[in-house]
């Protein structure tokens, strides 16, 4: 199962499929290698979906990545500017973003989405830390 040591693997196909990325990463303490398990796949798949909308969604338009791992959390968030071109029509919930809330439920984290005041769109999962043994 990927985990985030993965994401700049992740990242570079981003770019290679001609998204950009701006990518922050905050203090955690700790090496996010070394978070739990269930936290680190969760974590990935939320930032590998969220980029694939975004390319999807708003092709051309930068992408802002940050990753924080304090205060007892792990916090991912994946942000749009509208995009240069059109993407692909629709902007209901599709499967990508009920995956991703599952996903993150099942950890008893939060996750929230929705478009941003710029046209863009903002993906935030923060998941606890503690009880990610799942």
């Amino acid at each position: 199962m990927p985990g985030l040591g993965e994401l700049s693997v992740l990242l570079d196909s981003h770019r290679a499929a001609g998204g950009t990325v701006e990518v922050r990463m905050g203090t955690t303490g700790t090496a996010l290698e070394s978070l739990p398990a269930p936290v680190q796949t969760a974590g990935y798949r939320i930032v590998q979906e969220a980029l694939a909308n975004a390319r999807r969604h708003a092709p051309g338009a930068p992408v802002r990545l940050t990753v924080d791992g304090t205060a007892g959390r792990l916090r991912c968030e994946v942000e749009n500017s509208r995009g240069a071109r059109r993407g692909t029509a629709g902007a209901g919930i599709g499967l990508g973003l009920v995956s991703m809330r599952e996903r993150v439920g099942a950890l008893g984290g939060e996750l929230t989405a929705g478009p941003t005041d710029d046209g863009g769109f903002r993906v935030v999962a923060t998941m606890p830390l503690e009880d990610a043994g799942v």
